[in-house]
């Protein structure tokens, strides 16, 4: 750093300007506000807690003003040229034990209607916080009951027992957790015999990750089922697992870092190798797992 041309001290001239005071654009400004932002909350005898005692706020808001150009400007209307308007999540359900009552016998429907399972896996979330909208839900999946009474899977005599899975997983489907949502579905013989559609327990990073996971839970499901055809003395074919991802497909060759992957990489490294496993090119909207 110089001075200026023009402006060169005669009697310091090696001299260069010393910042007091952090300018806004500058690389100091963030640290500068912050030290400055934390010596008053400590000068005030604050610590990192939480909480939510509306007096103490007040009071707090207050001595900001004293301290700070800076006023409150109440709740949130404009930002950065947005419009904000604040809505409710819908009242609360007039009665939550007649909702409860009815997402438990749609739950007990799954069993012989796999065609409800996503839906109903969506509307049992909120057994405990039911809203007016969650009821109308569970009331427009009572009108396709209604509709739909001759529904149900049917049972056909093959000429061999081929075991064909399908697994497809909607990620990041939740929109506040962001978890992901598998499900599969598995003939014997042409004969949907096993199914599931649920939420993955953690947040996947990549729709790679969360499709291996699916495949895990459908490789288990596979494995399972073939040990129980052995157990009872039926020749069956070799089982086939389909995916709609090549990431997932290829993905065994890949070290992942937690050790709850590197088990879900295991399980479909065994079902490759004692099975087969291949990677369908058929679009999501056509899979049967969807």
């Amino acid at each position: 750093m110089e001075q200026p041309p023009g402006f060169v001290d005669p009697r310091y001239p090696n001299h260069v300007c010393r910042l007091r005071k952090g300018l806004y654009g500058l690389k100091q400004a963030p640290l500068a506000w912050f030290q400055q932002f934390s010596s008053f909350f400590l000068s005030l005898g604050f610590l990192g807690r939480k909480g939510n005692n509306n007096s103490l706020l007040q009071k707090l808001l207050a001595r900001f003003k004293t301290e700070f150009a800076i006023k409150d400007l109440g709740h949130l209307n404009y930002f950065l040229g947005l419009e904000v308007h604040y809505t409710t999540d819908g009242d609360p359900s007039s009665d939550p034990t007649q909702y409860r009552s009815l997402v438990g016998a749609l739950q007990y429907l799954t069993i012989t209607r796999p065609d409800l399972s996503y839906a109903v896996n969506l509307v049992s979330q909120f057994l405990q916080a039911s809203t007016t909208d969650h009821f109308q839900a569970v009331k427009r999946i009572l009108q396709y009951v209604k509709g739909t009474m001759s529904y149900g899977p049917s049972f056909t005599r093959g000429a061999s027992l081929n075991v064909l899975g399908y697994s497809d997983v909607d990620w990041a489907r939740c929109i506040e957790t962001r978890r992901s949502t598998y499900g599969y579905s598995i003939f014997l013989g042409g004969n949907l015999v096993s199914w599931s559609a649920k939420k993955q327990p953690s947040v996947p990073r990549s729709s790679c990750e969360s499709e291996y996971r699916a495949m895990a839970n459908a490789a288990a499901e596979l494995i399972w089922l073939t040990h129980l055809l052995h157990d009872l003395h039926i020749s069956h074919q070799a089982p086939t697992l389909l995916c709609d991802n090549k990431s997932a497909y290829s993905s065994p060759k890949i070290r992942w870092l937690t050790n709850a992957l590197n088990i879900l990489i295991l399980i479909i490294t065994l079902f490759e190798n004692l099975f087969y496993l291949t990677n369908s090119s058929l679009n999501s909207f056509f899979l049967i797992s969807s």
